[in-house]
């Protein structure tokens, strides 16, 4: 605090100490006047979750004009990960059946949606857009950041942050309402793909189940939460910060379709001079 700080006299020792795995402070010790103070450098709260849903989908028809998709979902309580997403769901060719896209998540407390849409009342349970996976507590567009690496339960397999969803026009054709797909792109309210990182070892346990607790175990790109990346390309007011961009644009950990390709498009529009492409896998 203040206070504390206008009496520290003596340099500070920094001392880490970890609450849980998913909070930790940087304190730092001094004496002063004779008395030992306290304060804190850093603080770290990453998001947790709970898992509240889980679904897959067969390849089914949608909407009058019967199109064929995976989009409509069904509840189960446990499934297994492999590196395509969960068994037995299926996913439209060829934008969706790529390994950055192969888990959805959508948090239930984005739920601004289902308050200026009441009359869509398929919005009232889960799954609402596609996904593969909900769930309660602090994870969410704004506090969960691209290459998060996001241990599940006590599956080994861990997941990993690409991008956040791309709404798409079938949301639109399954809630019957022409203005949601766009309302969903101008609020962020998108949910986020994940890479599936694979445990190389016999036996492993890659099973999900509803209930299951999820925490962020790594965070290589803190700040760039996936609503930022979403609204710098793709909501009503794109970025034209070319440094925000070229960092899009060489992020490892971002998707190359769309995400990375459409960072460097923006840069090249903007300047003329077009940025390279990451070469080799992002994960």
């Amino acid at each position: 605090s203040a206070g504390l700080g206008a009496i520290v006299t003596s340099p500070i020792t920094p001392k880490r100490v970890s609450f849980s795995d998913n909070h930790c402070m940087e304190l730092g010790v001094t004496v002063a006047g004779g008395l030992f103070v306290l304060a804190v450098l850093k603080e770290r709260r990453w998001p947790t979750a709970t898992v509240t849903g889980l679904f897959v989908g067969a390849k089914t028809p949608l909407g009058l004009k019967k199109l064929e998709t995976g989009y409509a979902k069904q509840s189960v309580q446990c499934v297994t990960v492999t590196t395509s997403g969960f068994t037995g769901d299926y996913r439209d060719e060829p934008e969706h059946n790529v390994a950055e896209r192969a888990i959805l998540h959508f948090p239930m407390s984005n739920d601004s949606a289902r308050a200026e849409f009441p009359h869509c009342t398929s919005l009232r349970q889960p799954p609402f857009y596609g996904e593969n996976l909900v769930s309660t507590g602090t994870m969410n567009e704004h506090t969960v950041c691209i290459g998060d690496v996001i241990q599940v339960g006590s599956c080994d397999s861990l997941l990993q942050v690409t991008h956040a969803r791309y709404p798409c026009f079938k949301n639109n054709v399954k809630h019957n309402d022409p203005n949601l797909k766009a309302f969903m792109m101008d609020n962020g309210i998108t949910g986020w793909f994940y890479y599936v990182l694979s445990p190389d070892k016999e036996g492993a346990n890659n099973v999900i189940k509803v209930g299951d607790k999820m925490r962020v175990v790594k965070r290589p790109n803190p700040g760039w939460s996936v609503w930022r990346t979403h609204m710098a390309l793709y909501g009503p007011n794109p970025s034209v910060d070319l440094e925000e961009l070229k960092a899009m644009a060489e992020m490892r950990e971002l998707a190359e379709v769309w995400c990375r390709y459409d960072a460097r498009e923006q840069y090249k529009k903007l300047t003329g001079v077009e940025l390279l492409k990451l070469e080799g896998a992002c994960y």
